[in-house]
């Protein structure tokens, strides 16, 4: 299980850096999506769930 509050800091933070937001959205996908060791991602935040 993984707990992640406030996963949408960067984009709060750092609204300028398109670079670091994808990044930080492709590692999010790499690590979490389709993996078998994640029985379940909870993410916190307060933005809607960015695509």
């Amino acid at each position: 299980m993984v707990l992640i509050d406030e996963w949408d800091c960067i984009f709060r933070e750092r609204k300028e850096d398109h670079l670091s937001q994808k990044a930080y959205l492709d590692f999010l996908q790499m690590w979490l999506k389709d993996q078998e060791y994640v029985a379940l991602a909870y993410m916190t935040g307060i933005l809607t769930i960015k695509q």
